[in-house]
């Protein structure tokens, strides 16, 4: 069972360097966003590059990607940036852009189809606010996505979905703990309490779940209590 982090990255280079190498001798892999909620932040492949720099080959670094400010000819770039530096790419609609307009025409689906010409490994979000029967429709439409991010997930739903959508499938966990309790309040989501994290991870790997993210949505200081906990570091 791999476990990735997903990070929210620090914006001075060595404060960066300093967090992604922390975070990458914990975890087995990392999850970069891209602007999250439709705000302005670094662009995750420039944050990729460097966390492959930094790291040992064998991690996994995956980075998102928002198409409703890109067309094919960025996605194409993107590719050939993301197979240079042994990156993965998950596709996403995203939110509406805070600043500018929306130009993006692209749907997830073809965006992976685009990367797959390129030799990248993608996957797309499938979101339990949809029915079960439609998240297996996209999954099967979808043959060449190497992995789903599962969104709004628990382990009685994502065994619903069967094994060929599980044996790809990476579900979303969101861990409360100390640090962001208070913010975990405020949101709508499914999350795990810190204490049930290794408990909840165990139950995906028995249902044949092979990775999960773990999110403490942008909250570093729980992601080193988790991180301190999870791996008795």
């Amino acid at each position: 069972m791999k476990i990735l982090a997903e990070i929210h990255p620090k914006k001075k280079l060595d404060k960066l360097k300093a967090q992604l190498t922390e975070v990458l001798n914990s975890f087995d892999g990392i999850d970069i966003p891209d602007s999250p909620m439709g705000e302005p932040s670094m662009t995750p492949v420039s944050v990729g590059s460097i966390a492959r720099i930094v790291s040992k080959e064998d991690k996994e670094i995956i980075i998102n990607q928002r198409l409703a400010d890109v067309n094919e000819l960025f996605v194409r770039s993107l590719s050939i940036a993301a197979r240079t530096f042994n990156l993965g790419i998950a596709f996403t609609h995203g939110d509406p852009p805070r600043l500018g307009r929306e130009t993006g025409y692209l749907t997830s689906e073809e965006a992976v189809k685009v990367s797959k010409e390129y030799e990248v490994t993608s996957g797309l979000m499938l979101s339990f606010n949809k029915s079960v029967e439609d998240m297996r429709r996209r999954a099967t439409m979808t043959r060449e996505a190497g992995f789903f991010f599962l969104l709004r997930a628990t382990t009685e739903g994502v065994e619903k979905l069967g094994s060929e959508v599980i044996r790809k499938a990476i579900p979303y966990v969101i861990v409360k703990t100390e640090s962001n309790a208070t913010f975990i309040k405020e949101i709508s989501q499914p999350f795990v309490e810190e204490r049930n994290l290794q408990e909840q991870i165990e139950a995906y790997e028995r249902i044949g779940v092979r990775a999960v993210l773990i999110s403490t949505l942008g909250h570093n200081e729980a992601m080193k209590e988790v991180s301190r906990k999870l791996f008795r570091c």
